[in-house]
């Protein structure tokens, strides 16, 4: 099994839009064969989530 490290954060993350599309290439890098090791990452001074929303 092959890891591939992908690292999302900061504009790559600001809307949903853009959440799904970097979702997409999790999904792309899996069907490929690939084991995703996903880090993602977000210094928003207030500690809100970036997902905040995004699951409700």
């Amino acid at each position: 099994m092959t890891f591939l490290v992908l690292k999302f954060g900061g504009t790559s993350l600001v809307s949903l839009e853009l959440r799904k599309k970097e979702a997409g290439k999790i999904i792309v890098v899996k069907e490929e064969g690939y084991a995703p090791v996903v880090v993602v990452y977000s210094h928003r001074p207030t500690g809100r989530s970036i997902y905040h929303g995004y699951l409700d």
